[in-house]
C-alpha cells in the first residue's frame, strides 16, 4: 500500500532531539496512510549512530502499528537516507525525492508535533488544491523563554504577527520548521535550492512556490513545539549568516532587495543605534547582578528584591505616564493653536470675500443710475458711428472732393 502522506526530517548531528520528535510523531492519529523520511545530512559516525537508533525506535513503533496490512490511519514506514553534508535545503530535496505519497509534511528534527497536527496538515490539501500549509511553531513548554527567544518568535526569526490573512500568507513568512505542500508543487517551483546556504533558503523557494500559483495557507492548529534553546552569542552569527544568504537571494532575484533586508545596508544610523542599546543593555545586566549579588550575601531576601522591583517599575510608570500626560498636552495645545489660526483665516477670507460681494452689489446699482446709463448708451452710439465711417472711407471706387 503506498503512503497518502510523508513526513519529511532533515538532520544533522542532533540524535536526541531527533528522538523526541519521533517519539511525539509516531503517535499521530491520521485518517490515512503515511510514512517519516528522514535524511541525515552527513553527521558524524558518533552523532550518525544515535540518528540510527532514534530512527530503528521508530520503526518497531511503526511497525506494531501497521500490523495489519492496508489499513489506513497507519505509519507504514520510518525511513532512513544518509548523504555528503550538503546543507538542510539539499537534505529535505532528497528525503522528499525519497518519499512516495504525493503530500509532502516538512518538519525540523527539534519540532514536536502536538496531537491533531499532521491530520489538519492532510485535511486541508483533502479539502482544497494548489495550496501549501503553513502550521505554527511556538517554544516548547518547559523551555524558560527569555525576552530574546520571545523577540526571535515575534519576527527575528518567526513572524506569524505579520499574517492578516491566513488565506493569502506571504512567502516571507513560510517557514519550513512545520509545512506542507504536494509534491507536484515542490517539482513546479524547482525544489529547494541547495546552493543557498541553511538560511533564507526556505523564503527563496516560497517566492517561486507563489509564482508558480501555489497560495500559502496559516493553520495555526497545526501546532509544533520548538525545543530550542535561543542565545543571544550565537544568534549573532546566524544573523550575519542570514546576511551572506541575502546577498546571494538578490542576486538571484534583484526585485527582493527590500523584502530580504540587503537595503538595511545604507542604514547608515543603524550602528550608532546598536551600540547605544548595547551599552544601555549592559548597565541594566549590572544593575541585575548587583541585586542578585545582595540576595546572595543575605543582604535582602527574594521577597525584598520583588518589593524593589515593584517598586521602581511604579516609579517607572509613573514617570512615563506623567511623559506621556506632558506630550499629550503639549499635542492637545497644539492642536488648539492650529485650530485657533484655522479659525482667523477663515474669519479674514469670509470678510474679504463680503467685501468683493458689496463691491459688486454696489457697481450694478451704480451702472442702473440714469446718468450713467445714458453714457453707456450714448457711448455705444459713438462706438457704431466711427466704426460706420472707416467703413465707408475703405469702399473701393468712391472718390472724394469730386
Amino acid at each position: 500500500m503506498s503512503p497518502d502522506v510523508t513526513v519529511v526530517i532533515p538532520t544533522f548531528r542532533r540524535g536526541a532531539a531527533l528522538e523526541r520528535t519521533l517519539r511525539a510523531l509516531v503517535s499521530q492519529e491520521v485518517d490515512a496512510g503515511w510514512e517519516i523520511v528522514v535524511c541525515d545530512d552527513g553527521s558524524p559516525e558518533s552523532d550518525a549512530a544515535q540518528i540510527a537508533a532514534a530512527v530503528e525506535t521508530a520503526q518497531r513503533h511503526a511497525g506494531s502499528e501497521a500490523s495489519e496490512a492496508g489499513v489506513r490511519g497507519s505509519l507504514l514506514d520510518v525511513r532512513l537516507i544518509r548523504q555528503e553534508n550538503a546543507g538542510p535545503a539539499a537534505a529535505r530535496n532528497a528525503a522528499a525525492r525519497a518519499a512516495r505519497a504525493p503530500l509532502l509534511v516538512f518538519l525540523d528534527d527539534d519540532c514536536l508535533p502536538v496531537r491533531g497536527t499532521l491530520e489538519t496538515h492532510y485535511r486541508e490539501h483533502k479539502r482544497s488544491s494548489g495550496i501549501a500549509v503553513l502550521g505554527h511553531v511556538a517554544w516548547a513548554p518547559a523551555l524558560r523563554v527569555t525576552p530574546f527567544m520571545e523577540l526571535v518568535m515575534r519576527g527575528a526569526q518567526f513572524n506569524y504577527g505579520t499574517i492578516t490573512d491566513a488565506e493569502q500568507v506571504p512567502f516571507t513568512c513560510f517557514y519550513t520548521a512545520n509545512c506542507s505542500l504536494r509534491r507536484a508543487d515542490l517539482e513546479a517551483a524547482g525544489w529547494f535550492d541547495a546552493t543557498l546556504p541553511p538560511y533564507l533558503e526556505d523564503t527563496e523557494f516560497a517566492y517561486r512556490l507563489m509564482r508558480a500559483g501555489t497560495r500559502i495557507v496559516y493553520r495555526p492548529q497545526a501546532l509544533v513545539h520548538h525545543e530550542h534553546e535561543v542565545e543571544l552569542a550565537p544568534y549573532l552569527d546566524r544573523q550575519r549568516k542570514a546576511g551572506r544568504a541575502a546577498v546571494q537571494v538578490v542576486e538571484k532575484h534583484p526585485e527582493l532587495f527590500d523584502v530580504v533586508g540587503v537595503g538595511s545596508v545604507a542604514d547608515t544610523a543603524l550602528r550608532e543605534q546598536f551600540y547605544s542599546t548595547l551599552l544601555r543593555y549592559a548597565f541594566v545586566v549590572g544593575v541585575e547582578e548587583a541585586l542578585a549579588e545582595r540576595v546572595t550575601r543575605g543582604a535582602i531576601t527574594g521577597a525584598e528584591l520583588r518589593s524593589t522591583f515593584e517598586q521602581w517599575i511604579a516609579q517607572w510608570a509613573v514617570r512615563e505616564a506623567a511623559n506621556t500626560r506632558a506630550w499629550r498636552e503639549r499635542s492637545e495645545a497644539l492642536e488648539r493653536e492650529v485650530a485657533r489660526r484655522d479659525a482667523q483665516l477663515a474669519a479674514v477670507v469670509q470678510d474679504k470675500d463680503s467685501e468683493i460681494a458689496r463691491l459688486e452689489t454696489e457697481l450694478a446699482r451704480f451702472n442702473q443710475v440714469p446718468p450713467v446709463r445714458l453714457y453707456h448708451a450714448l457711448k455705444g452710439i459713438f462706438r457704431r458711428g466711427r466704426r460706420t465711417k472707416g467703413v465707408q472711407a475703405h469702399v473701393p471706387g468712391t472718390h472724394h472732393g469730386l
